[in-house]
């Protein structure tokens, strides 16, 4: 009976690289030298690896730590490829694309009876009740003497991003094109999504969207003015 347990974790499908190195018999720690060693060529292709530490207590009762990665299903089937076929190995590669296909199987059912295609609302207002909002604030702010340069920069972020909302929706009829690149903020998009992600979770984000931008195209990602801690920062 496969031990390949599947878990969601942010919204992604993700298995315990601990438990692939059980289920092919290995020590965890050569698996997870493997992972390492082509920790580039799998973020480049399949996204950031989540590894993750765990402090315990040894027989002698000394603490030690362990260190583990969360893969999801592309990073863990390239890294079965990596090993020779056998009779074992072929036998977790099935165990493994079987455990993904039932927990993708038992999210799209738990999907369609929890929100019904004609029962789905958009989390946010719309894009003309925003603006009317923000304009309604800007008229007060008039009357109360005007802004500062940090409430100048919260607004015009506002608008930009309310603006643009609808040209990051690709179309579902159409080819895809070589549009500019536009910017997205990161919070934007986790209100939508319907999470509320603290500042330390968005910084985590930060850093490593920069790590893998620089990966892929060899220069750091453009900055621009934005309003953090009480003062304007790039």
């Amino acid at each position: 009976m496969s031990n390949l347990t599947i878990y969601e974790r942010d919204s992604v499908l993700v298995v315990d690289s601990r438990l692939i190195a059980d289920s092919l018999s290995i020590k965890h720690k050569n698996f997870l030298a493997t992972i390492e060693k082509y920790q580039i060529k799998i973020e480049s292709s399949f996204g950031a690896i989540a590894f993750e530490t765990r402090e315990f207590k040894t027989k002698q009762g000394n603490r030690s730590v362990e260190k583990y990665a969360w893969l999801n299903e592309e990073q863990s089937t390239f890294l079965m490829t990596l090993s020779r076929n056998t009779e074992r190995v072929v036998q977790c590669k099935l165990e493994l694309v079987k455990a993904f296909t039932k927990a993708k199987k038992l999210i799209k059912e738990g999907i369609t009876k929890q929100n019904p295609r004609n029962n789905t609302k958009s989390i946010l207002p719309s894009a003309k009740e925003r603006l009317e909002t923000i304009k309604l604030g800007m008229d007060l702010f008039s009357q109360l003497g005007g802004w500062d340069e940090r409430t100048q920069v919260q607004l015009k972020d506002q608008i930009r991003n309310i603006l643009l909302t609808d040209k990051l929706q690709p179309s579902l009829t159409e080819a895809p094109t070589t549009q500019p690149r536009l910017e997205y903020p990161v919070s934007d998009r986790a209100i939508e999504l319907g999470y509320r992600p603290r500042n330390s979770q968005l910084q985590q984000i930060g850093k490593q969207a920069s790590r893998l931008y620089q990966q892929r195209h060899g220069t750091k990602p453009i900055q621009r003015e934005q309003f953090v801690g009480g003062t304007t920062r790039m």
